[in-house]
């Protein structure tokens, strides 16, 4: 039978960190475009598990409400596993901000109980979260270093959980189109091909997010791309071929699709199974169609 999503440790670990910790980080000053980001993430994730949540679009409303402290509880109705990340993930936020002169020995100690619990490696987590890491950085600066750094948690999470071969890391840009197909279609496809979805996580990218795709890549057995190009020249966006070939240096099942025929793809690719699809949606398969032609896929390469 095919996994469900809350059944999946790298699905609960990698959102649950992520989720956690943004929830704690929506309430610093971000700017609204990065509020926004974070925003759509958690929404993603509550919108899988099938939790309703409102989360306001104005960020003032989200602080003034407290929203990020409430969470964890609606999380914890539908899993423990997922909670318990969400847990560490704003617990590790505030241990990073607090401050320098001492923060509350019982959030270190619940870190590390969750930390026993799962056999992480705690030690080294938690000297992580306790070295100095905002000397000499400003305004934008310790924001993308602060999000490094949660980056760095769900790595930590993910580090000894076993891969799962149906969990599928999606490889598409974040932009709304994008997100429009993966919604209307890839989404729902792969979970009829009985596979557990993984989208990156987007706000900053820098050397700890690389850290994290490679560490989530290697998690996750399969990878689905999507790799229509984003304009007229027909060159898929370079962040998608980047971990086209981080996905095969991993040794994962590539699922790649393709809207549209004017595609300049690099030349080892072209080995590769490729499903063409229309851009117009009218002539797009259902996802019950793409997701039995993923299956043949699979069973194809498996």
């Amino acid at each position: 039978g095919s996994m469900n999503s809350l059944e999946s440790e790298v699905f609960c670990r990698f959102y649950g960190v992520l989720c956690g910790f943004s929830s704690r980080f929506m309430a610093a000053e971000l700017g609204l475009t990065r509020y926004a980001a974070l925003r759509g993430r958690c929404l993603e994730l509550f919108d899988e598990i099938d939790l309703l949540v409102h989360l306001p679009a104005s960020q003032r409303a989200f602080v003034e409400q407290r929203m990020g402290e409430s969470l964890g509880d609606r999380l914890r109705e539908k899993s423990v596993l997922l909670a318990d990340f969400f847990e560490l993930g704003s617990l590790t936020y505030r241990v990073l901000v607090s401050d320098r002169m001492g923060h509350d020995e019982e959030e270190t100690q619940t870190i590390r109980d969750i930390g026993q619990a799962y056999g992480l490696p705690t030690a080294q987590l938690l000297m992580h979260l306790e070295a100095p890491w905002s000397d000499g950085l400003y305004d934008d600066q310790v924001i993308v270093e602060l999000m490094g750094r949660g980056y760095d948690v769900a790595a930590f999470a993910l580090v000894d959980t076993p891969r799962e071969d149906d969990a599928c890391f999606v490889v598409m840009p974040f932009d709304d189109h994008s997100l429009y197909v993966y919604r209307a279609l890839h989404h729902d496809a792969l979970r009829k091909a009985g596979l557990v979805p993984v989208r990156g996580w987007q706000t900053v990218s820098n050397e700890h997010y690389l850290h994290l795709l490679r560490m989530i890549l290697g998690k996750c057995g399969t990878t689905l791309v999507d790799l229509t190009p984003a304009d007229p020249s027909g060159i898929p966006n370079l962040n998608v071929v980047h971990e086209i070939g981080m996905s095969m240096a991993i040794g994962n099942t590539s699922l790649i699709v393709c809207r549209g025929d004017k595609v300049t793809l690099p030349s080892n690719f072209t080995g590769l199974p490729i499903y063409s699809m229309s851009l117009d949606e009218q002539d797009w398969p259902t996802p019950t169609e793409l997701g039995e032609l993923f299956l043949d896929m699979l069973t194809a390469v498996r």
